[in-house]
C-alpha cells in the first residue's frame, strides 16, 4: 500500500498488506515524524509516487515470493 499519511501506513499494517510505502509528498513529511514517534516506520519511504512506483516494479518478484 502506498500513502502519504500515518493513517495510510497503519491501515496497511492492519490490513495485512505485504508492504507499506510512504511518499514524502502531501502529508508525507508530517506522517514520517508521527510514525517515527510511534515506532511504526513504513517498509519504504519515497520522495514521490514516481519513485515509489519504480521501487515496486523493481522489487515485485521479491515481494511476491
Amino acid at each position: 500500500m502506498v500513502g502519504d499519511s500515518a493513517k495510510d501506513i497503519l491501515c496497511a499494517r492492519n490490513a495485512g498488506c505485504a508492504l507499506s510505502l510512504l511518499v514524502r509528498t502531501g502529508n508525507g513529511e508530517k506522517a514520517l515524524i508521527e510514525l517515527e514517534q510511534m515506532a511504526a516506520l513504513p517498509d519504504m519511504t519515497a520522495v514521490n509516487l514516481m519513485e515509489a512506483s519504480k521501487w515496486i516494479i523493481s522489487h515485485v518478484d521479491h515481494i511476491y515470493k
